[in-house]
C-alpha cells in the first residue's frame, strides 16, 4: 500500500504561511512518479516570502530546476509551500485517496466478522456508540 506512505505528508505543521513538508521517502524521479504523480494535477504551487529579493532568489532557484519532479520537490521542501497551496495539494490527495480508502472498507467489512467490525468502528470513534452520535 505506497499510498500510505504518501498520506503521512498531511501531518506537516501548516499553522504559519511558512511550510516544509517532510516526505517520508527519498525525493528521486521514481518516488514522484510512484507516490505522488497518480494523484497530483498541473497546478501552480507557490512559495512563501518576506521581501522582493527573496522572492526572486527562490524564484530563479526554481526556474534553474530542470524538471517538474525536482521543482515539486523544491517548491513543497526548500522553498516555504505557501498555506494556499498546501491546502490545494491536500485536497487533491484527499480527492485521490478517499475511493481507495473506502474501498479497503468495503472489503474489510466483508472478510471480518460484523461483530468485530463494529468493535473497530467504535474504538476509531473513540469508544463511542452510533447512538451516541445522533443529534436527537
Amino acid at each position: 500500500m505506497h499510498y500510505a506512505l504518501t498520506l503521512s505528508f498531511l501531518n506537516t505543521n501548516w499553522k504559519t504561511d511558512f511550510i516544509s513538508v517532510s516526505w517520508l521517502f527519498t525525493e528521486t524521479e521514481e518516488n514522484y512518479a510512484k507516490f505522488i504523480q497518480p494523484w497530483i494535477q498541473p497546478i501552480p504551487l507557490t512559495f512563501s516570502h518576506n521581501t522582493e529579493f527573496e522572492r526572486q532568489r527562490k524564484q530563479k532557484k526554481l526556474e534553474e530546476s530542470p524538471s517538474e519532479w525536482q521543482r515539486f520537490f523544491l517548491v513543497t521542501k526548500e522553498l516555504n509551500l505557501h498555506y494556499s497551496s498546501f491546502s490545494l495539494l491536500r485536497g487533491l490527495f484527499i480527492k485521490w485517496s478517499l475511493p481507495q480508502v473506502m474501498t479497503i472498507f468495503e472489503k474489510l467489512s466483508k472478510q471480518i466478522d460484523p461483530a468485530i467490525y463494529q468493535e473497530v468502528l467504535t474504538g476509531i470513534r473513540g469508544g463511542k456508540t452510533k447512538s451516541e452520535y445522533s443529534l436527537g
